[in-house]
């Protein structure tokens, strides 16, 4: 299982923003490590990009 994510494309239609996720579950060994060597390579977001990303996954909660 597969499950991708992007805050330039994402629910709260944060465009120009880039960032995003893979997350991956019960996925072969082999596969895992040529999906690690194909990602490693791309490049990395911007700070705000990552900044994005991290208020989406952990929006804030009441008191913070």
């Amino acid at each position: 299982l597969a499950s991708l994510h992007s805050t330039s494309k994402g629910f709260y239609g944060e465009c120009g923003l880039r960032g995003g996720y893979l997350e991956v579950a019960n996925m072969s060994p082999d596969v895992m490590d040529q999906l690690y060597k194909l990602l490693s390579v791309s490049l990395c977001s911007n700070l705000i990009g990552q900044i994005s990303l991290e208020a989406m996954v952990n929006p804030p909660r009441e008191g913070d």
